[in-house]
């Protein structure tokens, strides 16, 4: 699992928004991630969620915040995905 920016190999641009708006606090309420399998989407989700969540204010993947985001489940992280042989939420 990625767990941090500089491992993620997806979109340089949008890892380059999402960077700048974690680091300056100005994270939206929500954000979609739209892509194909295999794009990157579920790891840059994690990434999003432990860079709010870090207790280092950046997504460290050491700290205690970081590790439950990555491996065993944060209780403020919830994952929604679509219903079986259904293709949108």
């Amino acid at each position: 699992m990625i767990t941090k920016f500089s491992e993620f190999k997806g979109n340089p641009q949008t890892l380059q928004s999402i960077s700048r708006l974690l680091e300056q606090g100005r994270m939206p309420a929500a954000v979609i991630l739209e892509g194909p399998a295999g794009s990157g989407r579920n790891n840059l989700a994690h990434l999003i969620a432990a860079g709010l969540l870090c207790e280092n204010g950046y997504p460290c993947g050491e700290c205690n915040s970081c590790r439950k985001v990555f491996f065993t489940g944060h209780p403020d992280v919830t994952v929604v995905l679509p219903e079986k042989k259904k293709v949108n939420i």
